[in-house]
């Protein structure tokens, strides 16, 4: 996981990652805000490695302060964003301000594996207000289906 933030609008950023099971990872990601955010976006993209990182089935713009204030009609990535958004993250409605954190966010190979193929992946969300960017938040993962299971005696 990498993070990048723009100092002009968040401070006091962490960022890590914690393995609980071979298969089981969590985020925790912690900073707090410069001023408010009432313009709130997330620019999502999904990258597939083929020798390079090259762009996958997500490239995705959304207004989070919209979608979470119902101003605008949600797609699938709306809904999904605005769902774990309400589960994970302090933030619950805009405008933005204070202290933010996204707690044990479970990134599982059993939410991919359906509707990705095996391979390496990288994750990007790039924050911003109106047009100023915020920062980035880079995951990347592999996505193993077939992977060899302990037998049982």
């Amino acid at each position: 996981m990498v993070c990048d933030f723009n100092e002009k609008y968040v401070e006091n950023v962490t960022c890590e990652l914690k393995g609980l099971r071979r298969q089981y990872i969590v985020a925790n990601l912690e900073a707090d805000t410069i001023g408010v955010f009432k313009n709130f976006s997330v620019h999502i993209k999904i990258y597939k490695f083929y020798n390079q990182f090259r762009p996958f089935l997500v490239d995705v713009k959304l207004n989070v302060c919209d979608v979470i204030n119902k101003k605008s009609t949600s797609n699938f990535y709306g809904n999904t964003v605005v769902r774990l958004m309400a589960k994970y993250t302090s933030i619950i409605k805009c405008p933005v301000i204070g202290h933010i954190f996204i707690r044990n966010f479970e990134l599982k190979v059993d939410y991919f594996k359906d509707i990705m193929e095996d391979g390496k992946y990288r994750f990007n969300f790039i924050f911003f207000e109106t047009m100023e960017w915020l920062g980035n938040l880079t995951l990347y993962g592999e996505i193993l289906t077939n992977y060899r299971r302990l037998k049982t005696a």
